[in-house]
């Protein structure tokens, strides 16, 4: 358990906090942290409550943390973050106080429905996983086509030069 809330504490939550593999509440509330909230806190596979709640906290929520399954409490309304509420895993569950005082949050259990352009404010990755899929894909077609091809000309030879003995 680390418990630095109310402390007055300012700047950003050091990444280095992914490392507390062991850490199973964490709670930096009434504080004046500021930036986005570390990818690394999704690292701490054990932690189950997070309170992140009364800073200055930017940017989305890191989509990581729906993989903190033993999660049970959520905290970070009244900050500044924005982009939509992960979905999948324990954030289901969390109530919409969790997020509240965030303008800027959306998710269909908060009165602030996402539209497509907040949807998503994590990097396009995706379309580079997609090219890398669809790629080899069309490079086995074009090459199975082309054996296929290759076949049937070599056969259909094959064929005619035996008709003509």
């Amino acid at each position: 358990m680390l418990n630095l809330g109310n402390n007055k504490f300012t700047g950003v939550i050091p990444m280095e906090i992914g490392e507390l593999k062991a850490l199973v509440s964490l709670d930096l509330s009434f504080n004046n942290l500021n930036r986005e909230i570390p990818q690394s806190i999704s690292n701490l596979k054990n932690l189950m409550v997070l309170d992140l709640s009364y800073n200055h906290l930017t940017g989305a929520i890191p989509p990581a943390l729906v993989n903190l399954h033993f999660l049970s409490e959520f905290n970070v309304s009244y900050n500044d973050l924005k982009g939509s509420v992960p979905i999948g895993g324990q954030f289901s569950t969390f109530p919409s106080s969790s997020f509240a005082g965030n303008p800027e949050l959306c998710s269909p259990m908060l009165l602030h429905r996402c539209n497509v352009a907040e949807a998503d404010l994590s990097p396009p990755s995706s379309k580079k996983d997609y090219i890398n899929k669809v790629i080899p894909v069309i490079a086995f077609c074009v090459f199975f086509g082309i054996g296929v091809l290759y076949d049937q000309i070599v056969v259909s030879r094959y064929f005619r030069l035996n008709r003509l003995r």
